[in-house]
């Protein structure tokens, strides 16, 4: 059974468009969060597709936010919202037209999906973001992390 999967060029897209909004903002003290960034894996089926971005662990409370205690203080850490930041840049935009395309071109050409499967396939499919994360010394967080909101995706009308 054939899975959609994303080719290595289009991911390499998005992981360019990630380290740019790092370095714009400014969150490269020493490089190591825009260097650890990868993208190992982009899958889909029934109109969901699960991003997977290798990174250091703490990528994950600069994308996300944090608030919560830690080591007796409070810690309140703003999202600066890096991956929907990255899908903006004209190089997230054209990684999502190529995945949008190269699923819509997986899902016509699948004989698993029959014609009221392909009526019902929308365009734009929910994008649920994985963090699978690594480098925290206490092992706590070097795990895979599913994100609990899909990315909005924005076509720009012409």
């Amino acid at each position: 059974m054939a899975k959609f999967k994303v080719k290595y060029p289009t991911r390499r897209r998005l992981q360019r468009a990630i380290m740019q909004v790092i370095q714009r903002e400014e969150l490269v003290d020493s490089y190591t969060m825009k260097d650890s960034i990868r993208i190992s894996a982009v899958e889909g089926d029934n109109n969901e597709m699960i991003i997977t971005i290798n990174a250091i662990y703490y990528y994950m409370f600069q994308d996300l936010g944090a608030i919560g205690a830690g080591r007796g203080r409070n810690i309140n850490l703003r999202p600066h919202n890096i991956t929907e930041k990255a899908f903006r840049t004209n190089q997230g935009k054209k990684f999502l037209e190529e995945v949008v395309q190269a699923y819509m071109d997986f899902v016509t050409n699948n004989p698993k999906f029959n014609i009221l499967d392909l009526a019902n396939l929308q365009v734009t499919p929910k994008m649920i973001i994985e963090y699978n994360l690594f480098g925290d010394p206490s092992d706590e967080w070097n795990d895979v992390f599913r994100s609990n909101k899909a990315v909005a995706i924005q076509w720009d009308e012409a």
